[in-house]
């Protein structure tokens, strides 16, 4: 490594070969079957600083060489996923973890430079699966690193044979005596097969969550996307960034070199001034937007995001410098297109069918109202184990009184103040249409098993007793068409990489829910119930949920004066997932009517009253 990145390839590829050499050794001589496996753990690092140097030192346009690079790298991937199974220390884990990201990045920087050279589609599907098993990979070592973790829809005794059945490998190859070993991990590996074949056929929805195969080619994602939409899905590799751009009839790959929005994303994260903000959004709609938008005929786009750009609404590009905020509604992407996102193109379609029955909508808000954290503070009375983070929440007024305006206008359950608890939540929440939950949430970058939602405090428990950790949405049943998760972004370490937000929706669509309106940032209270009930109208309209969050940003930004028009205010709520049409339950026809004879008798009471008073 130290050879490699001091440029000098031809030292680093002599170390790859003692390397290899002692590796094979050590195979030999190791004191027991899983040491050996633990050992070759470390032969896809010496094949990807082999493919690196000798890449360097060769022509960049030599196809034959790029095979060659492409099937090592092909070998190396195909190891590591081998083995990890076979690991059950974090150590080793962590180690094929990083390993699978660097082989990724390279692998998907040799596959595109292929397709670019041969035009070969095959190269470009391998680009795709790259990034996306990388993406999921990542998600998953998080999921099994979280040993407590339990998942809705599988009971837990299923879910601890699983285990068990994994663990079963790895202690096979712990025995001394070689022969004992390889009869007991044949045993363990055949007895796995055959349970994960149970899995998949018992358990779809786990097991696909946790093992299922990530392939998938351009063409099969193209039959995937809904009729007059186009797909732009964004890659960052080695820096650079690109984007796949996917309609019904075209695929074309677009490099978008490396631009500089880190810090102009950041700016606008942080600032609402005209003179800072608005040059901000021309100048990111140069770099990300004008490149593509030839390749853009539809008014429906769904974005797959990369890296900063989860932290990216795109409704807020404009075409051209605008002077002033009020020019936004007519002059930024939010008028031309009708924007959804997605975390992966793989979610494509795989969204849960609509179940018969359901209720239109139930409502969590805790308001935190210095009344109920003055019942909390008396109960628990010792400041060692006060919950001083619950203390400095800012109550939310504006969101309590929306949750009983949609609640008035669509019917369903309210659970408000010291009634919206993580246990009513975890009990309450499924056979709903529109579960909305109004508090403050985390996004953690850093480390997303901290990502968390906070709902009202129940002083005879633990600190944490109510906060939904993000671990934890997998075993809640949320089978909803739409989560409403209008809550301040609050406390992300770093805007760098999207990971607290793919994750929070990873764990949302398997516990049930089809889609997910949230905010990218940090979002005002007021500004987000104005847009919140008027997207909710339009959904009621029988409007699609895309475009019913367009137009409510665009009645929000007529309505709007001064600041309250900078992009922080409106542009952060985004949708993740599907944009169909939710099917509201109307009210029944026998409410219809009574409803309708409410000022007939009203009319009779009064005439009556009138008739008795002459009489009298």
């Amino acid at each position: 490594e130290v050879n490699f990145f001091s440029g000098n390839y031809p030292a680093t590829l002599d170390y790859c070969r003692t390397a290899s050499s002692l590796l094979t050794h050590k195979i030999r001589f190791s004191e027991t079957a899983l040491d050996s496996v633990k050992i070759e753990l470390y032969k896809p690092k010496i094949l990807l600083l082999k493919a690196k140097s000798d890449y360097e030192l060769g022509s960049k346009n030599d196809t034959a060489k790029l095979k060659n690079h492409s099937s090592s790298l092909a070998e190396a991937l195909d190891l590591l996923n081998k083995r990890k199974i076979l690991v059950d220390d974090e150590n080793s884990a962590n180690l094929i973890v990083e390993e699978n990201r660097d082989l990724i990045d390279f692998a998907k920087k040799i596959a595109i430079e292929l397709y670019q050279l041969t035009n070969d589609s095959s190269y470009l599907d391998q680009f795709v699966a790259y990034h996306e098993s990388g993406l999921y990979n990542r998600l998953r070592s998080r999921i099994d690193k979280e040993n407590a973790i339990r998942f809705n829809s599988i009971p837990l005794s299923v879910q601890r044979e699983d285990d068990s059945a994994k663990k079963a490998i790895a202690h096979a190859l712990n025995e001394k005596d070689q022969s004992i070993a390889i009869k007991k991990y044949t045993d363990a590996v055949k007895y796995r097969e055959s349970w994960l074949e149970k899995l998949k056929i018992n358990y779809p929805s786990y097991y696909n969550l946790r093992y299922g195969n990530l392939q998938s080619s351009v063409a099969k994602i193209q039959s995937s996307i809904p009729a007059n939409n186009t797909l732009i899905r964004f890659y960052f590799t080695e820096g650079q960034l690109s984007a796949l751009v996917i309609s019904s009839h075209t695929v074309q790959w677009i490099k978008l070199g490396k631009p500089s929005i880190d810090h102009t994303i950041t700016t606008l994260l942080t600032n609402t001034e005209e003179k800072i903000v608005l040059p901000a959004l021309n100048q990111l709609y140069e770099e990300l937007w004008k490149p593509i938008e030839k390749m853009v005929s539809t008014e429906d786009v769904i974005i797959v995001p990369d890296g900063i750009l989860f932290s990216l609404s795109f409704d807020l590009l404009t075409d051209r410098p605008v002077k002033n905020y009020s020019e936004l509604s007519s002059h930024s992407l939010l008028s031309k297109y009708n924007f959804s996102y997605q975390y992966s193109p793989l979610m494509l379609g795989t969204g849960n069918t609509a179940e018969k029955g359901k209720e239109n909508y139930i409502g969590f808000a805790p308001g935190f109202f210095e009344n109920a954290k003055k019942e909390y503070v008396a109960a628990v009375k010792d400041s060692i184990r006060m919950d001083q983070h619950y203390l400095n929440l800012l109550p939310q007024p504006f969101t309590n009184a929306l949750l009983k305006k949609i609640e008035n206008k669509l019917g369903g359950d309210l659970y408000l103040d010291q009634q919206s608890t993580l246990e009513n939540f975890k009990h309450k929440a499924g056979g709903h249409k529109i579960v909305h939950i109004g508090t403050h949430s985390e996004f953690n970058n850093e480390r997303p098993e901290l990502s968390r939602i906070v709902f009202s405090k129940n002083a005879g428990l633990n600190k944490d007793s109510n906060s939904l950790f993000l671990p934890e949405i997998y075993n809640c049943n949320i089978q909803s068409d739409l989560t409403l998760l209008t809550s301040c972004e609050s406390g992300k370490p770093g805007y760098a990489d999207g990971e607290g937000m793919v994750s929070f929706a990873h764990a949302f669509n398997y516990a049930g829910s089809k889609s997910i309106l949230t905010a990218l940032w940090k979002i005002d209270e007021q500004s987000t119930a104005l847009i919140t009930e008027q997207f909710i109208l339009n959904l009621s309209n029988k409007l699609p949920m895309h475009i019913a969050l367009k137009k409510a940003k665009l009645a929000y930004l007529q309505q709007a004066q001064g600041r309250m028009k900078a992009p922080a205010y409106w542009a952060g709520l985004v949708l993740l997932g599907d944009a169909d049409t939710i099917e509201l339950k109307k009210p029944s026809s026998s409410f219809v009517i009574w409803i309708s004879l409410i000022p007939v008798l009203i009319g009779v009471w009064l005439a009556s009253r009138k008739l008795l008073v002459r009489r009298a």
